[in-house]
């Protein structure tokens, strides 16, 4: 069981700072809404040498001790990479952030699971109730960003009707259990897979006219 420190924003613009027990952390892969676009992004992936899931959509059950709220983060290769999802944790009630799976490419090609168990999963140190932005879930905005070498280009950018939405990703995923944190698959790259020095993470809410986000920066370590 881990602990973790987040800020609840509601509605009404009242905010709560709460400690979380989070007793797993679970990324879920491959869970687009569009299944033929899915399916054609596993055969591109094969193509590269990342072999198929077991399942669509799938899942990694990665280390609670993965998951942070840092703005500066460690990692032991120089092909790692981040990418924007909306993060779900279930509580008293449920609550979104934004996140991201940050995850080891080259690894991947041989085991997804340990590619994603070796990089933190970085999350924004603030979230929404769920239930505060549910009317209007389609209409939210993931964007994200990475610096290199003095540069900012934009990476991602994507409404959350391209995901399966929270109730869809709990129960293909079979994860609903109070202190369960998911990070919900990301949304398509503008370009290539880039090995930035920094990445910058945002959910827009375009109905209530307010976003959460999240920088942090990539450390290679050896």
């Amino acid at each position: 069981m881990g602990k973790i420190w987040f800020n609840v924003i509601r509605r009404n613009g009242i905010v709560e700072g709460r400690l979380f027990d989070i007793g797993k952390v679970v990324c879920a892969g491959y869970a687009g809404r569009n299944r033929e676009a899915v399916m054609r992004h596993v055969r591109e992936l094969q193509e590269i040498g990342v072999p198929p899931p077991p399942s669509v959509p799938t899942k990694y059950v990665v280390p609670t001790t993965n998951l942070t709220t840092a703005t500066k983060v460690n990692v032991r290769s120089s092909t790692t990479s981040g990418e924007v999802e909306y993060v779900l944790i279930i509580d008293d009630e449920w609550y979104v952030g934004v996140g991201s799976d940050h995850t080891d490419r080259e690894l991947e090609k041989v085991d997804v699971e340990r590619a994603k168990s070796s990089c933190p999963k970085v999350v924004s140190t603030s979230l929404w109730p769920y239930g505060d932005i549910r009317d209007h879930w389609d209409e939210l905005e993931l964007t994200s960003k990475v610096g290199m070498r003095g540069t900012t280009v934009e990476y991602q950018r994507g409404k959350l009707r391209e995901l399966l939405t929270p109730e869809e990703l709990v129960s293909s995923l079979g994860e609903g259990e109070r202190g369960t944190c998911i990070f919900s698959g990301t949304i398509p790259l503008l370009g290539n897979t880039l090995f930035a020095e920094s990445f910058n993470m945002k959910l827009s809410d375009p109905v209530l006219r307010r976003e959460l986000s999240h920088v942090y920066e990539v450390r290679v370590t050896h």
